[in-house]
Formats: structure tokens, C-alpha cells, sequence
């Protein structure tokens, strides 16, 4: 149910980290005072869009925002990602929209937060389908998926062998499950520490290999990340007549870098993911201008029923923020 509100809007928030713990809770005490707000609550901020006069009690630390022009300003480039430590990363999306329905469901949602919520939804679905922000991965494991996918036709045949568990094959797990591809096996040290759901993988210790060569036989793609001072694949682990696709993400390296001098053995070392990467990145701050004036486009169609201070900032093309920086 969506209530009416009143011609006021407010944004209270702050970066989350640990010596921010303290006023993070005083932030959620002041919310159970309220009866009209939107929690937005992600890795990286908490805000509370808060749409009534009554019980904001000002909180040392936070930044705060009040004018109705700012508030719709501030959430465009939240949901556009451009505020984001990854920009164009498109989470920020789901997150901005599970807290508007979350709002929905506990009955705190009012005609002006809806308002709020449903164009600034909008605008982040426009600039990704109008804007490059988002395209190109920028985490190691997107990047090695991307590159999966853009070299494969059928990717839910192939099989993978991961070696190493850290976090660049716990984020390509990840991808994995949620694309159906098939992961073979895992080799790792730490085996009481895997993830249970991969039952269906076959995980070894690397403390009792003797030998990969038989488990490379068996798969099309293998994605090395440890930090073992030695290579964990030679060329006497390489099958005879194999075609393999090897990710060596180490450093020092993991794969012997004499193996892509084999027939049908391709090698993808770390240095080629940085730079895919570092041109992905560039690629996507040289949208940042053209998101902005999609934003300043949207702030422009929007200002005849903002509030009336927002006529005097649209001339300026200034957009503040008090007590603190966002």
C-alpha cells in the first residue's frame, strides 16, 4: 500500500566500515521512530530516504541531504552506479530495487518515495541501455567467463578444473552456478573449507597429487590461481593430443608458459587479463559524461514539480550535499 506523504524529502547516510559501526545503529534506531522512509542498505552505504518532518534527529557523521532536487539527483547516480566503487557494476540496481519493495511490503512507502524509487529505477535501466557503463567485466573472474563465453558456443558442455580456492575461484563458482557450467574438479589444500554446494565437483588435495595429467585428460578448460612459488602444471602434466584452454591468474605463475608452445594448448596468462581489464575500465569512465547528462536530462524533465529550490540549482548546475561528503 502506498501512503500520501507530504512535500518534503530527506536523505540521511554514511559509508559503512567499522569505525562507523556506532552511528550505522544510531542511524537504525532513529528508523524505528518513522513511519514514511526507504532503507538502501548495500556493501558500501547505508541511507535512509526519509519522507516526513517528525523525528530526524540530526546524527554527527552522516551527510544529509534535503532538497527535493538533490535527493532525486543523488539516487539517479546511485542507480547509475556512477557513486559505486566499481563503476557501471549493475548489483546496485537489484539493491535499490529490493529496498523499494522491502519499503512496499513493511507499508513505509509514500506517493513521493514512490515517485523517487520508480524514476530512479527508470533512469538506471536508460542509462544501461542507452550508455556503455556497464559492458566489459572488470573482476578476474568475469573477465576469464567472458572470455569462456565469447570463444564457446555450447559452455554448458564444457568442462573446467579449478586449482586454488581463493577468491578469484570462489567468484567463479559463483558465475558457474548461476550459468549451468560444469565444474569438474577443485584442487586446493584447504578442503575442510569448501563450499558444500559443490558436491558435484570432485575436489582433491593438493597435498596428495602426484599428477594432474590424468585430470586435465578429462576436462576442456583449467583456471589456476594459488600462490605456490612453483608451477602446478608442467609440460609433463600436459595430455598428448589435448585440446585445452589453460587461465593462469598466479603470481609468479602457476603454468610452465612453455606448455602454449604445444599444439591446441592455449594460454591466457595474467598479464593479458590485466589489460582486458584496464580497457574495460577505461571504456567504461569514458561513459561517465554521457551518463551524467542523461541524468541532468531526466533532473531537467523532472524540475517544473520539484521543489522550488531546485529552479535556482538546475541554473547553477550545483548540486551539494551537507555535513559530509557522499
Amino acid at each position: 500500500m502506498v501512503k500520501k506523504g507530504i512535500d518534503f524529502m530527506h536523505i540521511m547516510g554514511i559509508q559503512k566500515s567499522k569505525s562507523n559501526t556506532y552511528i550505522i545503529n544510531l542511524i537504525y534506531e532513529m528508523v524505528q521512530k518513522l513511519n514514511n522512509y526507504v532503507i538502501l542498505d548495500t556493501c558500501q552505504r547505508v541511507e535512509i530516504y526519509i519522507d516526513q518532518h517528525q523525528s530526524i534527529t540530526p546524527i554527527s557523521g552522516t551527510y544529509n541531504i534535503s532538497c527535493k532536487f538533490d535527493v532525486y539527483h543523488h539516487l539517479f547516480k546511485i542507480t547509475s552506479s556512477l557513486l559505486a566503487p566499481i563503476i557501471g557494476e549493475t548489483e546496485i540496481q537489484g539493491q535499490v530495487k529490493n529496498a523499494y519493495k522491502k519499503a512496499i511490503d513493511s507499508g513505509t512507502i509514500t506517493e513521493s518515495l514512490h515517485d523517487l524509487f520508480q524514476k530512479a529505477l527508470y533512469v538506471g535501466k536508460k542509462i544501461r541501455r542507452e550508455s556503455n557503463i556497464s559492458s566489459g567485466a572488470l573482476s578476474y573472474a568475469g573477465l576469464i567467463f567472458n572470455h569462456i563465453k565469447d570463444n564457446y558456443n555450447k559452455i554448458d558442455r564444457l568442462k573446467i578444473g579449478l586449482i586454488g580456492y581463493g577468491q578469484l575461484s570462489k567468484d567463479f563458482i559463483f558465475l558457474a552456478k548461476k550459468n549451468n557450467l560444469n565444474l569438474t574438479f577443485l584442487v586446493t589444500r584447504s578442503i575442510d573449507k569448501i563450499d558444500k554446494s559443490l558436491n558435484k565437483c570432485e575436489v582433491i588435495s593438493s597435498r596428495n597429487l602426484l599428477s594432474l595429467s590424468d585430470k586435465l585428460m578429462d576436462v576442456d578448460i583449467v583456471i589456476s590461481a594459488t600462490s605456490d612459488p612453483n608451477f602446478v602444471i608442467t609440460l609433463d602434466d600436459i595430455p598428448k593430443n589435448k585440446s585445452l584452454l589453460l587461465f593462469d591468474l598466479a603470481s609468479p605463475e602457476d603454468i610452465d608458459p612453455a606448455v602454449q608452445l604445444i599444439s591446441n594448448i592455449k594460454l591466457i596468462n595474467l598479464k593479458k587479463i590485466m589489460g582486458q581489464k584496464k580497457t574495460n575500465s577505461s571504456q567504461r569512465y569514458d561513459e561517465i559524461k554521457k551518463v551524467e547528462r542523461i541524468i541532468k536530462d531526466e533532473i531537467i524533465k523532472l524540475s517544473k514539480t520539484l521543489c522550488k529550490c531546485s529552479s535556482n540549482l538546475l541554473e547553477k548546475n550545483k548540486f551539494k550535499v551537507k555535513e559530509g561528503k557522499q
